[in-house]
């Protein structure tokens, strides 16, 4: 599952995007839909706060990916946050927000995978 929120003054608004085939490929038309549903465009964000593991290798680059491309082109911090906290979505997010620096100033979020590659050997014939 895909979680999206934001935090508008005090009250946070959340879409969760259920798992099924092809869905990074319409993340981006989900966080779309998901701002102009609330009135927000993508200029207005802050900052960004994402989930950089650990978990699945392909889902935490998606994460990343869109995340950090967003916070590059709208000049945004992204605060990546660890899943090993063992808090809940809105804590995870209030503690994201806590740890960003200052606007206008982009900064990289980077992955955790939590555990080395899962990389299979060369199957040499020669």
């Amino acid at each position: 599952m895909i979680k999206i929120g934001f935090k508008d003054r005090q009250k946070f608004f959340w879409l969760k995007l259920p798992n099924f085939y092809r869905q990074n490929e319409k993340i981006l038309f989900g966080i779309n839909e998901f701002l102009q549903k609330h009135k927000k465009k993508i200029t207005s964000l802050k900052k960004i706060v994402v989930v950089n593991g650990p978990g699945s290798f392909a889902s935490i680059r998606v994460a990343l990916t869109i995340s950090n491309t967003l916070g590059l082109i709208l000049k945004i911090p992204v605060i990546g946050i660890n899943m090993n906290l063992k808090l809940d979505d809105q804590d995870l997010f209030e503690k994201g927000l806590k740890g960003a620096i200052k606007k206008n100033n982009f900064k990289l979020a980077t992955p955790f995978y939590g555990k080395p590659p899962n990389i299979s050997r060369e199957n040499k014939k020669f």
